[in-house]
């Protein structure tokens, strides 16, 4: 969402949901920044013609969610794009991808956000997963539908309340604006262009915890996983739900999250060992959010425990991806041990299954 304050200079933001175009100021690392008629028209009308054509908005804003988020990112933008019909997957893509390809109609693409997408032909309502529960209503940005915003609120706009106004300055979950991407609750660092740019050091850090247990239960709600966990269930739970012997560890029965690489890099085949600088294809959360961003994650082929953990995120992009299920990469595409698919996707981790 929008926390990037820089400049006092507008920019023009394609407003798709409202029909219209206007002027916005400019946003970064501590609340919104310039001319109020930005993004507030008093009246709706200015010299005797609608300044949005659709109609009045809530909070006197020129409009909502999608359509201030819609353009094409080129790294100068001072507002995250998140719905483009000229998104390049990986090249002007933000970290939580793009809600292209679902508006494009391919529902596994992408979470089917009102606004942007029709509900899910497959799904309908009911997010997928363990626990998962069907919404009142298609997933929104905000509110009681949505990830942004207070869950306590089904309107989109109060859910928002303040949060763009906010000192968002220091990350702590206390606040709206105190949490990580106006997602309430969740903790983490942000990185200052959405990951426009991007490397091992130039990166998001995701907030996550090593589950030692299958029980399901939430060790901190504070964690990027917590998050996913709202609407998909704590994902998955019971003994032998995850791991066969119920102790979060191989044989796993299903992909874990949760889990720290650090765990098991003294065993024999020390699964994860050449995993050691951060990929911002299959990133990893750390427990630690004290210092700066994780560039390195193994010192002489042993990993710093808490800064290795697998998270929802670590597989999945928030927003969408030109591949099934969110996914960060093609998965019918990874092969084993013929080298052409060597560390990328599900190999930047299995680091010893993708040798020819």
């Amino acid at each position: 969402m929008m926390k990037k304050l820089i400049s006092t200079k507008s920019i023009v933001v394609a407003a798709s949901v409202v029909g219209a175009i206007w002027m916005l100021p400019a946003v970064a690392g501590a609340r919104v920044s310039g001319v109020c008629s930005g993004c507030h028209t008093m009246h709706n009308s200015q010299d005797g013609v609608d300044v949005v054509a659709a109609g009045v908005s809530r909070a006197l804003t020129k409009g909502g969610c999608v359509g201030c988020h819609t353009g094409t990112n080129d790294g100068l933008n001072d507002i995250p794009y998140v719905i483009s019909t000229t998104a390049a997957y990986g090249t002007n893509t933000l970290a939580g991808g793009n809600f292209k390809w679902v508006a494009d109609g391919s529902d596994a693409a992408g979470h089917n956000v009102q606004g942007i997408a029709t509900r899910d032909g497959a799904l309908g309502i009911t997010p997928p997963g363990n626990g998962g529960t069907a919404l009142a209503t298609q997933i929104t940005c905000a509110g009681t539908a949505g990830c942004h915003g207070k869950k306590t609120e089904l309107d989109q706009f109060t859910a928002m309340s303040g949060a763009h106004h906010g000192n968002d300055s220091t990350v702590n979950g206390l606040s709206l604006a105190g949490s990580y991407r106006f997602l309430s609750g969740i903790l983490g660092k942000e990185d200052t262009n959405w990951e426009y740019t991007n490397g091992a050091g130039d990166h998001n850090q995701y907030y996550g915890v090593d589950r030692g247990t299958d029980n399901g239960t939430a060790d901190d709600a504070g964690t990027i996983s917590a998050l996913c966990a709202q609407c998909h269930g704590t994902f998955h739970t019971g003994a032998g739900e995850i791991s066969y012997a119920g102790a979060m560890d191989s044989p796993w029965v299903r992909h874990p999250t949760d889990f720290d690489l650090s765990s098991i890099v003294d065993k024999a085949n020390k699964e994860y060992q050449y995993y050691t600088t951060y990929s911002v294809e299959a990133p990893v959360a750390t427990s630690v959010l004290t210092s700066g961003v994780v560039t390195t994650l193994v010192n002489t082929n042993v990993q710093t425990a808490g800064n290795g953990i697998v998270v929802c995120v670590s597989c999945h992009r928030a927003h969408g991806s030109p591949y099934a299920d969110l996914l960060r990469w093609n998965y019918s595409t990874m092969d084993a041990h013929n080298g052409v698919t060597g560390n990328t996707g599900c190999f930047t981790c299995h680091t010893t299954k993708d040798n020819s």
